[in-house]
């Protein structure tokens, strides 16, 4: 729980497991952005709401959390972000 590195790498080897793992993708993605890569963090929030499109308000929620995040004032911004 204290290790995002840890955290990320466990994630990852999660999706390599089964890319289908929406949920993994998310804490991948929360990984990232706490470790302070947000672009990588954004390229997971992308495959999470691929895999499961109703991730997409537990992403809005994360991606502005912690010192690294992002603040989107209109939705529509952050779903063109992800693709979504």
């Amino acid at each position: 729980m204290q290790d995002d590195r840890q955290a990320a790498a466990a994630f990852q080897a999660a999706l390599r497991e089964r890319a289908d793992l929406a949920e993994a993708a998310v804490n991948l993605g929360i990984a990232r952005q706490r470790l302070g890569d947000m672009d990588a963090a954004i390229q997971a929030y992308r495959s999470a709401v691929a895999i499961r499109p109703d991730t997409l308000s537990r992403i809005a929620q994360a991606v502005t959390a912690d010192r690294t995040g992002l603040l989107y004032l209109d939705l529509g911004a952050l779903r063109r972000r992800l693709g979504a």
